[in-house]
Order: C-alpha cells, then structure tokens, then sequence
C-alpha cells in the first residue's frame, strides 16, 4: 500500500520521467501554475473542488499512474465542509459579488421601459381617436 500523497505520487512520477512542468504544458495544454499547485499540496488555490478533481486526474493519467490509485488517494483527500465558503472563488480572493447590473444600467433599463410603455400608450390613444 502506497503511503504517500497524491502530490507526492504525481511530483515523483514527473520527475523520474524527466519531464518538465512546461513539457506538461505543451502535452495537455494544462497551466503550468496548476501544476504546481498539484505538486504543491494547494488545493484551495483551485477555483472549485471539481477543477482540483479534474486536473488531478488528467495530470496524472498523462503521467501514467494507475487510476485506481489516484482515485483512491483523491477520496482521501479531506475535504471541508461543505458550508464552508472557500472554494467559492469571489470570497476565497476577497472580491465583492457584483450584480448583474449597475445601478447607471438600472435606470437606463427603467427609462427605457417607460418610454416604450408611453409609446405604446400614446400609439393606442391615436388608433382609438382616429375614425375607423
């Protein structure tokens, strides 16, 4: 059984290959900063648990380790909780959530509705005054 941790694994496995982390670039087109992150231990430098997930299981499939390895290390990998909001990416680089729209478009939006609904108000009065 194989004691180690899947950064271990996945540096270990690169190295005895010879392989650079921008070889690693070239091959999967998978960013260098992710590598080391991988190696690194850094899981909550990801944007999402699932990005960590699925990165690990390219870069070491690229590496050729034995899948059932990698998924056995993955699910021991100790996750937080789930209400715990790090892996929300705004939070975890301490920026603020923007809405949608800015106050500036709200009001641009809500004049432009009402104009469109004096237009269609007006358009109506004309019809019903013009004999028909």
């Amino acid at each position: 059984m194989d004691d180690r941790n899947i950064e271990e694994i996945i540096k270990e496995a690169r190295i005895s290959k010879n392989i650079t982390a921008e070889k690693v670039f070239e091959d999967t087109f998978m960013p260098v900063k992710f590598i080391d992150m991988i190696e690194g231990g850094r899981w909550r430098e990801f944007q999402s648990e699932a990005h960590l997930k699925g990165y690990l299981r390219l870069y070491s499939s690229y590496l050729g380790i034995e899948k059932n390895l990698v998924e056995k290390k993955i699910s021991e990998l100790s996750w937080t909780d789930p209400d715990d909001k790090a892996w929300n990416r705004d939070e975890a680089v301490g920026t603020e959530k923007k809405p949608f729209f800015s106050s500036a478009e709200k009001r641009t939006i809500f004049m432009l509705a009402f104009l469109a609904l004096i237009f269609l108000v007006l358009f109506f009065m004309i019809l019903y005054i013009l004999p028909g």
